[in-house]
């Protein structure tokens, strides 16, 4: 009669030839060949034994196989993060390029910065209902629409660039319609390109004109 150990051993036996390990996990080809006898009489020290053996041989495939499969396993894993690593780098390069080539200035400015940002509103206020992909979005933003609008016009007006107002508009007017979470970088864009650059001129006018001061 086998005992509970030396039937956890048969066990394997029969694992053997079904798993694909090969010869070099050989751990028991009978409990009478590694402890003399699997009688139910028999150490329980020994059938311990056994048992460590039967769940090594279960938890360590460490045949040529096995290791083959895992590390094809782990080479397919690397191949697809790499496509999928490119494909975003790819992506965030077309936007990038696409706002790029919407920054510029129209072919007239408007002579005051009240009027340069009337069109800013106006073109944000379309840009926003033809890139909203929702009913509901658009609703939330017709809601919305005077107050944020207002702020638009407010922040416009600090900005003090007509410059940087006229590229804002006509960079929101040739947006594609896919661009409708990529509205701030535009509008950053036109900042960066234009606002910037103004401030940076009218701060070495009024340093120059400090320093003329200092020496008159």
């Amino acid at each position: 009669m086998l005992t509970v150990a030396s039937e956890r051993v048969a066990s394997v036996s029969m694992s053997r030839s079904i798993l694909p390990w090969s010869g070099s996990l050989v751990v028991v080809l009978s409990c009478g060949a590694l402890l003399g006898g699997c009688d139910s009489g028999g150490d329980p020290d020994k059938r311990g034994q056994i048992e460590v053996l039967a769940d090594t041989a279960l938890a360590a495939p460490t045949d040529n196989v096995t290791l083959a499969a895992r590390s094809a396993e782990q080479g397919a894993l690397k191949v697809a993060f790499a496509k999928k690593k490119a494909e975003d780098e790819a992506a965030v390069a077309l936007v990038q390029s696409t706002i790029n080539g919407l920054v510029g200035l129209p072919g007239k400015l408007p002579r005051k910065i009240e009027q340069s940002c009337d069109g800013l509103v106006a073109s944000y206020d379309q840009y926003q209902r033809r890139t909203l992909n929702d009913d509901g979005a658009i609703l939330k933003w017709v809601d919305n629409k005077r107050k944020n609008l207002g702020e638009r016009r407010m922040k416009c007006m600090a900005m003090g660039s007509i410059k940087a107002a006229a590229c804002q508009s006509r960079a929101l007017d040739g947006a594609p319609d896919s661009f409708g979470h990529h509205g701030l970088e535009i509008l950053t864009a036109c900042v960066a390109k234009y606002a910037a650059k103004e401030s940076e001129v009218l701060a070495q006018k009024a340093a120059a004109a400090d320093r003329a001061a200092a020496g008159g």
